[in-house]
């Protein structure tokens, strides 16, 4: 019987549901109870569809400014602005590969 993502990420403390600290939990519980690794900015993208009733034209001409993730919104770090060349650009994405292949092996041998 599988449990429910409910289950997997509360528990009860003092007779009431808490949520477990996400940071006590393996990789292979967290997407057991649904929830996979993406990148942040597009996990603030997804809310920002939540909260605009899944319309992305909605998500686009936001103002509620007040909010942390606003400038966030279209799945860019605005705060995050580099002008690379082509090559730097190249040589950023072969740095990545080897080290996503390298986490690759390293979890492989666990």
């Amino acid at each position: 019987m599988n449990k429910s993502a409910y289950e997997l990420l509360t528990k009860i403390e003092d007779g009431h549901a808490v949520g477990k600290d996400p940071r006590t939990l393996s990789p292979a519980e967290l997407n057991e109870a649904g929830l996979f690794d993406a990148p942040l900015t597009l996990v603030i993208r997804e809310k920002c569809l939540d909260c605009c009733g899944g319309s992305s034209d909605e998500v686009k001409k936001c103002t509620a400014i007040s909010c942390s993730l606003w400038a966030y919104r279209t799945k860019k770090n605005p705060f995050r602005k580099r002008d690379i060349t082509p090559e730097q650009r190249q040589e950023a994405a072969d740095r990545l590969r080897k080290a996503r292949q390298a986490k690759n092996k390293t979890s492989e041998n666990l």
